[in-house]
């Protein structure tokens, strides 16, 4: 991608390590494939009760219901995954060419976890927005 896409309106944000830290569980760094670090616990409360393969169903307690979406290669040309894992796009941005993403997946190893990871922009990810909550400037400097 060559140029920025404005996705989300600017009134919203994309944020993961907040929820992930309101949920339980805590950041791990890790030495798998599947990510740098992780989060215990959040993937399991945070995943859908339904649609998961291979054991990854999760309890959503918050009523945030992760779907497996997959994704999309970065040259558009296939989708993979979908069933087995979901993926989400973060607001960090890592360099030029790469953002960080968390990663939901299935399967006893992972099913409670969520892996924090970077990839190329163009990988077709899900996104997550909330609308971000400002204070009104009051003039009064509060």
């Amino acid at each position: 991608m060559n140029k920025k896409t404005v996705i989300i309106p600017l009134t919203f944000v994309v944020t993961w390590n907040n929820l992930f830290r309101a949920v339980g569980g805590k950041r791990h760094y890790s030495v798998s494939d599947y990510g740098e670090y992780y989060w215990s616990e959040a993937g399991g409360k945070l995943k859908s009760k339904t649609r998961w393969k291979e054991s990854g169903n999760g309890s959503d307690d918050y009523g945030f219901s992760a779907l497996p979406g997959g994704y999309r290669w970065d040259d558009g040309s296939d989708f993979e995954n979908t069933g087995l894992n979901g993926y989400w796009w973060s607001a960090t941005e890592g360099s030029e060419s790469h953002s960080a993403y968390s990663h939901f997946m299935s399967g006893d190893f992972a099913a409670d976890k969520v892996f924090e990871s970077i990839s190329l922009k163009g990988t077709g990810f899900s996104v997550r927005c909330i609308q971000a909550s400002h204070k009104a400037d009051d003039g009064a400097g509060r």
